[in-house]
């Protein structure tokens, strides 16, 4: 009698799965929609192809700290897709690298040496994905682009330091590619450019 019941739920879950496999897949056919019913072109699929390419090669020659790193991004991806404020693949990376080296920077401090070898080896795999980095200097000039501007523009004030902050930033991250850097080093840079004035 159990045997039966089981088997019935068996075949009633392969009939309902397909199904909802066609429907929640990863990739380009899931991708999000604006108004007008078009689909939107997020500037990921190439990246996404290149994370997808790497989890079958991880999984084919049975590397399973990159299978499982690369699953947990796809698996971000695809949780951000389904919000209301999707995330560019690249932050996803971004976010998932730093919280990587703030842990080993702490299993450091606590002696733990073999989980922060760990913690910068799972770092590493997200970074082989990311376009090469800008360097500071790259940055600054980016920054000191966006400030002129500004000051064209008369939409900075710099008498308000915090009003003029949030604004430079706005700019910089509307000027730069934000796969090639991130929101912190551009505050950063920002916060120091502002203060040297």
């Amino acid at each position: 009698m159990l045997a039966h019941r089981f088997g019935f739920r068996a075949a009633r879950q392969a009939a309902v799965v397909p199904a909802l496999g066609a429907s929640r897949s990863f990739g380009a056919s899931a991708c999000r929609r604006d108004a007008t019913g078009a689909p939107k072109n997020d500037g990921d699929a190439a990246l996404l192809a290149s994370i997808k390419a790497g989890l079958k090669d991880a999984m084919r020659s049975k590397d399973s700290v990159t299978s499982t790193v690369l699953r947990s991004v796809l698996s971000d991806h695809q949780y951000t897709t389904l919000s209301t404020s999707p995330t560019s693949l690249s932050s996803i990376l971004q976010k998932g690298i730093s919280k990587r080296t703030e842990a080993a920077t702490q299993f450091r401090s606590a002696s733990r040496a073999d989980l922060a070898e760990q913690e910068e080896r799972e770092a590493e795999i997200l970074a082989k994905f990311l376009p090469q980095q800008l360097s500071l200097d790259e940055v600054e000039a980016a920054v000191r682009t966006a400030l002129d501007k500004l000051k064209h523009e008369g939409k900075v004030d710099l008498a308000n330091a915090k009003k003029a902050l949030g604004s430079l930033i706005k700019e910089t991250n509307a000027s730069v590619d934000k796969s090639r850097t991130s929101g912190k080093v551009v505050s950063e840079v920002c916060s120091k450019v502002l203060a040297s004035l």
